[in-house]
């Protein structure tokens, strides 16, 4: 049976406990006798994430562009309710606070994965005119207390000139993100599995391919320089260093190329396996593209429709199949 929610309090999504906990500390002293509840986005744990099925997509680039669809789970789990400094299980459920709550401030961490998952969870329960109104906006990007409690007293809003242009570039990732997965699972699928791999769920995605290009190049790359490869990724110096993915993704990318054996430890270092090679040598030269990165960054910062036909043209041209050598005939000859 669902519960009436308290009036006249406030939610706020955010999206780790870590930054929950901060916020209860400073809640009392910011905002004495108001009621506080919050709810995880949960972005670690993909509570807001892109639903895809890969394995039965029908519509793969080049034939197709696909706009990427939404799902918001853990709907079930209980909010939490600031007390005494304390963020406590309350006995609502996050559907019932994010239903009911008369006003929510976005207290997610201030980039475009938080923007984009806090717009799109708005747009589940509220109506498009209460969408495009402003919501308050709380992002210290630290921990720290000072600067929480600076930022809890002296909210933004979604309105600002920072927020939207994060929404846009998390719009714009996903475009990317969603139509490379779905072309990935139609012409690099099969032939990861003619190369060997069993694992016929896997669907290599843009940071593991590009990966397993540098460590197959190298021959062999330690443990510390990859790491401070992902953290530093340069490309062939076109574009300024980015992250190979988030601090969040960067374990699943290269634990996911070595648990279906793209990649394998050797002591102290990983190398490309023969399975690895083997699929590398199967796909168009043009695939390996390690300034991948610093282009989808630099999409990221235009305007959608412009990112959107630079994205949908260079995925025609990666995904383009090998041509098949000619046999010259005997005719010719």
């Amino acid at each position: 049976m669902s519960l009436t929610c308290p009036t006249g309090h406030l939610l706020l999504v955010v999206d780790d406990m870590k930054m929950m906990r901060a916020l209860a500390a400073q809640a009392p002293s910011v905002w004495p006798g108001v009621r506080c509840f919050a709810v995880l986005l949960g972005l670690g744990d993909r509570c807001m994430s892109v639903s895809l099925d890969y394995s039965k997509a029908t519509a793969a680039v080049p034939e197709a562009f696909a706009e990427p669809s939404w799902r918001i789970s853990g709907l079930l789990r209980q909010a939490y309710e600031f007390h005494g400094g304390f963020a406590c299980a309350s006995k609502y459920t996050c559907r019932e606070m994010l239903n009911t709550s008369p006003s929510i401030i976005c207290a997610c961490s201030p980039t475009h994965s938080g923007a984009i998952a806090f717009m799109e969870i708005s747009k589940c329960f509220h109506s498009r005119s209460r969408v495009e109104e402003p919501y308050s906006l709380i992002a210290p990007g630290t921990t720290c207390e000072e600067l929480v409690r600076r930022a809890m007293a002296n909210p933004w809003n979604t309105h600002g000139e920072i927020f939207p242009k994060q929404v846009t570039a998390g719009r714009i990732k996903a475009y990317f993100d969603f139509n490379y997965n779905l072309a990935s699972a139609k012409h690099f699928s099969p032939l990861l599995a003619a190369a060997g791999l069993s694992d016929s769920e896997f669907v290599i995605t843009k940071h593991c391919l590009q990966l397993l290009y540098r460590v197959a190049s190298l021959g062999l790359v330690t443990k510390p320089d990859l790491a401070e490869m992902m953290l530093e990724w340069s490309g062939t110096m076109a574009y300024f260093p980015v992250n190979l993915g988030s601090a969040d993704s960067q374990p699943k990318i290269l634990g996911n190329l070595l648990r279906v054996g793209l990649l394998q430890e050797d002591g102290e270092a990983y190398r490309c396996t023969t399975v690895g090679y083997r699929f590398l040598s199967s796909i168009p030269d043009k695939c390996c593209d390690p300034d991948q990165a610093g282009r989808l960054q630099s999409w990221m910062c235009m305007q959608i429709d412009t990112a959107r036909a630079r994205i949908e043209r260079y995925l025609k041209i990666h995904f383009q199949p090998r041509a098949e050598p000619v046999e010259a005939s005997s005719e010719a000859a």
